[in-house]
């Protein structure tokens, strides 16, 4: 009984292997053909395995934006209350 258990899981090892190997070159073929249609895409997709992003650069890129939009605002703010009717005043 255990030999057939064992043996069952040996061929069902082998059979997720070969499944996971057609996958795998199913995903090259298409990239091929990809790669042919549209050259755009294989230098994207190459560009993108190569280079990872800097995600610490553009942290800090986007708190500097944030601080310069707020500090645009403000002053915005500022002056539209600036350019405001004043009420006359009371006597």
């Amino acid at each position: 009984m255990m030999d057939a258990v064992m043996y069952g899981g040996i061929v069902g090892v082998i059979l997720g292997c070969l499944e996971a190997r057609q996958k795998s070159q199913d995903n090259a073929a298409l990239r091929s053909r990809l790669d042919r249609k549209h050259p755009d895409y294989a230098a994207f997709d190459h560009a993108s395995d190569t280079k990872r992003p800097d995600f610490a650069a553009l942290r800090s890129e986007y708190d500097a934006l944030r601080s310069e939009y707020a500090a645009l605002r403000s002053g915005l703010d500022r002056k539209l209350d600036d350019n405001q009717p004043k009420p006359p005043p009371k006597n």
